[in-house]
């Protein structure tokens, strides 16, 4: 963006956001609460685990203060959120909530995936939990980001050998 702190010049993030619970928000509210935390992050000066805290921490204050006003109807939205920032090679990652990320390379795969750190979700607690990770990437490395993971595919995310994308598709 054109106002990013020039610290951010040369990150680019990637906002994904589940929201999990009875509330139901419009695809305009949700690109709100994405970009909002996206001008949070390149508005943040600092490291850039400071700059995606400021931004997991500005989705929670939203989710928890529209979750109090709807609490009467008996509303409710909880947000699993993975924010990753990417400079050259780095793939700086934040989650909050039980997501999960795979990172496949050449010659092996990781699941990241840690409930007990990074929390229950944004919007139910004035503390947002994070959970920080890194990965190095190289061309033809692949990315999964995925809140819930179906069954039938377990055994081919958890392959300690990467399947090419047409055969993982």
């Amino acid at each position: 963006p054109p106002n990013a702190a020039r610290i951010r010049n040369q990150d680019r993030l990637l906002v994904y956001l589940l929201l999990t619970g009875n509330a139901v928000f419009s695809s305009s509210e949700y690109m709100q609460v994405a970009q909002d935390a996206a001008n949070a992050f390149y508005q943040t000066t600092g490291s850039t685990t400071n700059a995606l805290r400021t931004a997991a921490e500005l989705v929670n204050k939203t989710l928890l203060d529209r979750n109090m006003s709807t609490s009467g109807h008996g509303q409710y939205a909880n947000g699993w959120l993975t924010l990753a920032a990417l400079r050259d090679l780095q793939c700086t990652l934040s989650i909050s909530g039980p997501m999960h990320i795979y990172w496949f390379g050449k010659e092996e795969t990781r699941h990241i995936h840690e409930p007990g750190t990074s929390g229950k979700g944004l919007g139910i607690s004035q503390n947002t939990s994070i959970y920080y990770g890194q990965v190095g990437l190289s061309a033809g490395d692949r990315l999964l980001l995925a809140g819930r993971i179906p069954n039938s595919w377990e055994s081919t995310l958890n392959d300690s050998r990467p399947s090419s994308v047409d055969a993982m598709r």
